[in-house]
């Protein structure tokens, strides 16, 4: 393999790199958790131990998510120092899911996971023979789906990303 011989088309490899290792995580990651590790939990654990397992699984993934997003930000950011901004429909296109995809992950990540964890130890400290519990469920599901549904658009727009480069 040679090195690219100008400082843009070396930037052009490392930004493909970067931005190609942080989607595959992503996507990975996702898989993983979702159709793996989730349904594996909450077969074998208990129902509130499982949930607070997750919950920590999904913190370091978070942690994780905003390190993918800023290698991700910064490798599509080579990219356009050394290819110039688009000038077909198709390239303002591909920018637009970054900037969605980068928006989800943002709003997942900081305001709907804390809000969530935070339901969620509202659900752990009250007995479900309190009159408040059932509020306090149904509030935790309708957040967790919440979760899930921009995570898996997230998902979809990451893969998107990866198969569209």
């Amino acid at each position: 393999m040679t090195l690219p011989s100008s400082p843009s088309s070396m930037l052009l490899v490392v930004g493909s790199r970067l931005s190609v290792v942080a989607l595959s995580l992503f996507v990975g990651g996702i898989i993983t958790l979702g159709a793996n590790v989730a349904p594996l939990l909450f077969k074998t654990l208990q129902r509130g131990d499982a949930s607070q397992v997750m919950t920590l699984i999904f913190r370091r993934f978070d942690t994780w998510m905003l390190f993918g997003l800023m290698a991700f930000l910064l490798g599509e950011g080579f990219k356009l120092w050394s290819l110039g901004w688009p000038t077909e429909l198709l390239g303002w296109l591909r920018l637009g899911i970054m900037a969605a995809f980068s928006g989800l992950i943002l709003l997942s990540v900081l305001l709907v996971h804390p809000k969530l964890e935070a339901q969620q130890a509202l659900l752990s400290a009250a007995q479900s023979v309190s009159p408040q519990w059932p509020v306090i469920a149904s509030t935790f599901h309708a957040i967790h789906k919440q979760a899930e549904q921009l995570l898996r658009l997230a998902w979809v727009l990451a893969l998107t990303l990866l198969i569209w480069r």
